[in-house]
């Protein structure tokens, strides 16, 4: 048994090792390289350009670049692409952080690091830090206002077994230092009148409105917060970008009416065929029977699945917080569409999957027919759904590396394929998971 237990003790370390090398290999040889060359979504230009009261009108409101006015202070472009290469490294490692603050309280100092290893050096983290893009940006801020939200919550997070979960720790109400410190801070500002509780809520919900950049994927996350009923989180972030667009109105001498429809009419200016797994792709290149009536329908489905979310949000039809957020992370991915560097907030609902796998796997006070049944289809939903993400997050490096892409399905169609039925059977199994629990 004892060296059973070593063995099971040197699989994380031995990870560890071999993905720090893949890191340093990778980021090395072609992340760092590639972004001081490329970074072709930075918005270095656009935030310029705002600040010297032009603005173009394209995809971001003006109170979104509003609050990415320090990138403006680089003095040119090519120290913006530097200090933003370095500020992406950070956001990565803050997303983490507070998801460990928070989620991922209960998993093991080891296996925590073993995952954080494994975001960094995915396919879409290292292609997000090299586009220039922006969602560990807003990743990152939206999960400092998760966490600084849930500073003074009780309940615990997570799947709501895990006596039986791989490799984690079973302590849900062990203290954190991160829930600590602003615990501490809280109550050190008003013991008794909550006023530091409130001002802490104006903190995270500042923070949330800043994570509005990337709000394509952002959008289908903030239910969450519905969820667990942070209402001044959610009216602060409003308030900034009521204040900050109509502050725009007077600082580019326009109309609010143009503020609001330019953004959104350049955005679905978007050719959906050039996507990866979103709905709006696979109607248009599965689904032509539907012809002109396409739009209508991937609008019908778009506003349909929002709605659900809210629900879900509003009545709390799982008492489970993981997997309602897991739930909202893998809905991003499909229902707008999204570059494959936005799939990296896949990192959560993976983690669900994984910590719950002990539980699922197990036929213990099944008696019926049914219930095993049940129970094998939820195995091979799990399975399934963990090939998919592992195939979008890893996979696609040996892709990368020859030359060809999983996101065109260009001579990895049995990859592609993998990671759209992947994708799609996870987004279907946590929303039953959502609304039978």
């Amino acid at each position: 048994m004892a060296k059973e237990t070593n063995k099971t003790k040197l699989i994380p370390i031995i990870l560890i090792i071999a993905l720090v090398v893949f890191n340093i290999f990778l980021h090395v040889s072609r992340t760092i390289p590639t972004t001081l060359d490329y970074s072709i979504d930075l918005r270095y230009n656009r935030v310029k350009d705002l600040l010297n009261h032009t603005w173009a009108g394209v995809e971001e409101f003006p109170s979104m670049l509003f609050c990415m006015f320090p990138i403006a202070l680089f003095p040119d472009m090519q120290a913006a692409r530097l200090g933003w290469m370095i500020a992406n490294f950070a956001f990565s490692f803050i997303i983490m952080f507070c998801l460990k603050a928070t989620l991922f309280h209960n998993i093991s100092s080891t296996w925590f690091i073993v995952i954080t290893l494994f975001f960094t050096s995915s396919v879409p983290v290292a292609t997000a830090i090299m586009n220039g893009q922006n969602l560990l940006f807003s990743l990152a801020f939206f999960m400092m206002a998760y966490a600084l939200s849930s500073a003074d919550d009780n309940s615990g997070y997570g799947a709501a077994t895990t006596n039986d979960a791989l490799y984690f720790n079973n302590s849900r109400n062990k203290a954190h230092l991160v829930r600590s410190v602003v615990a501490a801070t809280a109550s050190s500002k008003s013991s008794s009148s909550g006023v530091g509780s409130f001002l802490l809520s104006i903190l995270a919900g500042l923070l949330l409105g800043i994570s509005y950049f990337k709000y394509s994927t952002i959008f289908f996350l903030v239910p969450i917060f519905i969820y667990k009923r942070k209402w001044i989180e959610l009216i602060t972030s409003a308030i900034l970008h009521i204040a900050l667009n109509i502050f725009a109105i007077f600082w580019l001498n326009t109309s609010l009416l143009h503020i609001i429809l330019s953004p959104i009419t350049s955005s679905t200016d978007t050719n959906a065929g050039a996507g990866f797994i979103d709905i709006m792709t696979m109607l248009y290149t599965k689904a032509g029977f539907l012809g002109s009536y396409t739009g209508t329908v991937y609008l019908i489905i778009l506003v349909a699945a929002y709605l659900l979310l809210l629900f879900i949000a509003v009545k709390r039809t799982t008492n489970d917080e993981m997997l309602f957020f897991s739930l909202c992370c893998a809905l991003s991915t499909i229902l707008i569409y999204h570059r494959q560097y936005d799939f990296f907030v896949l990192i959560v609902p993976m983690y669900y999957l994984i910590e719950t796998a002990g539980h699922s796997f197990s036929f213990k006070n099944l008696s019926s027919p049914i219930e095993k049944s049940s129970r094998i289809l939820e195995i091979c939903a799990l399975l399934i759904s963990l090939v998919g993400i592992f195939t979008v997050m890893y996979l696609n490096w040996i892709f990368k590396y020859t030359g060809v892409s999983i996101e065109y399905g260009l001579g990895a169609t049995i990859f592609y394929e993998c990671s759209i039925i992947g994708i799609y059977v996870l987004c279907g199994y946590l929303l039953i998971k959502s609304l039978l629990r």
